[in-house]
């Protein structure tokens, strides 16, 4: 009887063994591809997320994932603060599926619940979760340490949760220069144009905006309401003091680059040749003073050649002495780093005080700040 009953607990013991070894433990393996982001962006997205995870074919489980940074998470939230734009889809063979699970947001953590996930046949899917975004200037302009992600999961192990999803550089570098005036004030032409502007030696300063790295500078893609954008702010503009700025600027690797002439070449207006796919600012007219919403400044048509002369200028608005302009990258060369003058022409009339002009130039809601002296002397 007693060995009845050993032999029937050693079979048992045997079957069940078989079972277990027969399934594939259930882990996933995280990886992401780091992006670089502006150190000033306070909605940078960061690289990609994968979670490469093997299962028994045909098991399906139920996990809640949370992703945690060292910094704010910064997408687009609903009113009961779940992200609208964050990313998370399922991943098996060459089928990606939207989860449409929208993450809870809660200051550095985004969470996912109720994500199901179903292992096919081979035993292997993927959980990829994109467009993430964060404050990466929390760190600092000059921060030079990688971003990194925890991942915490129930119900699923994960081998490796901890990732590098991005490294911040700074953006934008800005110069400028100093314009003089004579105590004859600066002329304005009949006509406003870009071209007439310089014929007329009406006064100019130009601020020029450096990439800090290739791919700085970004026109509109799916995921972003707009490309970089650039807010000129204009500070302690005397009365009857008039500033044009152009309508486009065409970058350094354009046809002809936009010039204001005081940064060591020609003054120029710019050539742009259309489908270049080099760096080009268009300006945004009537935006907040923050520079969201607004729409494109006119371009003329190009050419039968393709190519578009950016002659268009026209005036900033002022109020008590301050105003701003808005431009926005509409194409650029990511491979290379670029940049672009904007050049500022003041109409000023005879007998201007010397004054201090301050130009604040913003980008993703950062700033840098340029004193400019605008030099009237009495005649």
């Amino acid at each position: 009887m007693y060995r009845f009953i050993a032999s029937s607990i050693f079979g048992c013991l045997f079957i069940f063994s078989l079972n277990i070894c027969g399934q594939a433990a259930t882990s996933c393996t995280t990886s992401a591809v780091p992006a670089v982001v502006h150190s000033e962006g306070l909605a940078e997205p960061m690289g990609a997320i994968t979670l490469q995870c093997t299962g028994a074919p045909g098991l399906s489980i139920t996990t809640n994932l949370t992703i945690y940074l060292p910094i704010n998470i910064t997408n687009q939230i609903d009113a009961n603060g779940y992200s609208t734009d964050a990313l998370l889809d399922i991943a098996a063979g060459t089928t990606t599926t939207p989860t449409g699970i929208n993450g809870l947001v809660t200051n550095q953590s985004i969470s996912f619940s109720g994500v199901q996930l179903s292992f096919p046949a081979n035993g292997q899917l993927a959980i990829v979760l994109s467009n993430l975004r964060a404050d990466a200037n929390q760190l600092g302009l000059q921060q030079t340490s990688p971003i990194q992600a925890f991942i915490s999961s129930t119900g699923l192990p994960i081998v490796n949760n901890q990732v590098t999803v991005a490294f911040a550089r700074q953006g934008l570098f800005a110069t400028a220069m100093d314009s003089g005036v004579t105590c004859s004030g600066s002329p304005t032409p009949s006509t406003v144009t870009v071209t007439n502007l310089i014929s007329a030696g009406t006064a100019e300063q130009t601020t020029r905006v450096t990439e800090g790295f290739a791919g700085a500078f970004l026109p509109k893609d799916p995921n972003s309401e707009t490309g970089t954008r650039f807010l000129l702010t204009y500070a302690n503009v005397p009365s009857g003091v008039t500033i044009y700025v152009p309508d486009a600027v065409a970058g350094s690797t354009a046809l002809v680059p936009s010039s204001g002439g005081d940064l060591g070449t020609a003054a120029a207006t710019g050539q742009y040749q259309q489908g270049s796919n080099t760096l080009l600012l268009v300006r945004v007219l009537n935006t907040d003073s923050n520079g969201v919403g607004g729409t494109f400044a006119t371009l003329p048509p190009p050419n039968s050649s393709g190519m578009i002369t950016l002659s268009g200028a026209n005036p900033v608005p002022l109020s008590s002495g301050a105003g701003y302009a808005v431009y926005e990258v509409v194409a650029a060369d990511t491979s290379t780093i670029e940049n672009a003058q904007i050049p500022n022409y003041f109409a000023v009339p005879p007998n201007t005080n010397t004054v201090h002009l301050t130009i604040l130039i913003r980008l993703a809601m950062s700033t840098w700040q340029v004193r400019e002296r605008l030099r009237g002397r009495r005649g």
